[in-house]
């Protein structure tokens, strides 16, 4: 699925541009996991890429878009507009601390940078939820980004998540989509074949989750020196265990 992502202040994306305007304007990402767009907190770009601000209809009416400008005519071809033009231009470095809002709660999303973000697919936007990635996490921990802990042991989106509590996490693409629909952030949405990790033991794919732990330290307290000094101690049965 292919998402608008609004800013918080329209002027303050703009101004990377160096434009004025008063069309609406999106960063837009894309997303083979529709089911991590509640615990979207960032959107990343690649410091490094030029970015493309491009005035079409993607069925809003007039807009602006914001994609990797290499992936402009092939998202363009990807969304059925035949009609489009570059407006502005930017390197992704420039983009970094905008805020975006959440498409669907009244959160922040705020446009982060990294270097993993190519332009092979998608959008050179890059849908960011630190709670179910291994880039996204050590991206919002670079960025002081929160985790959300949204998704129980059993693979359902706990209470606190707003419209889809309860729901499970590979049964949600029908009312999410149908949500994002309702809010005008849905650009585009298809069926895509593509590989996806799955559990060797069980065959069904797998969930990703960042969830609370805790460590204990075997050397901070000598846990590791008292540990080794008493296995001389204990009777061993049998005794080559020792």
């Amino acid at each position: 699925i292919d998402v608008r992502f609004s800013p918080r202040d329209t002027n303050a994306l703009l101004s990377a541009f160096k434009l004025n305007s008063s069309l609406p304007v999106s960063v837009v990402i894309w997303t083979t996991t529709p089911w991590t767009i509640p615990g979207n907190l960032a959107v990343a770009v690649h410091p490094e890429l030029e970015y493309a601000l491009v005035e079409c209809d993607a069925g809003n009416g007039n807009e602006l878009l914001v994609v990797a400008e290499e992936m402009v005519e092939g998202v363009m071809a990807r969304y059925g507009i035949e009609s489009f033009k570059r407006v502005g231009r930017t390197l992704g470095a420039e983009l970094e601390k905008v805020v975006l809002v959440h498409p669907l709660y009244d959160r922040d999303s705020l446009m982060v940078l990294g270097d993993y973000v190519t332009t092979e697919t998608g959008t050179g936007c890059v849908h960011t939820a630190p709670d179910h990635g291994v880039d996204d996490f050590y991206t919002g921990k670079r960025y002081d980004l929160e985790l959300l802990n949204s998704v129980d042991d059993n693979g359902f989106y706990t209470s606190k998540v707003e419209l889809f509590a309860g729901e499970h996490v590979m049964k949600v693409d029908a009312h999410l989509l149908e949500e994002l629909e309702a809010n005008g952030k849905l650009v585009k949405s298809d069926k895509y074949q593509h590989s996806y990790p799955f559990c060797w033991r069980t065959k069904t794919p797998i969930i990703f989750r960042a969830t609370p732990q805790w460590f204990i330290s075997m050397d901070e307290k000598s846990l590791r020196k008292n540990a080794l000094s008493e296995i001389e101690k204990v009777k061993w049965v049998p005794d080559w265990g020792q």
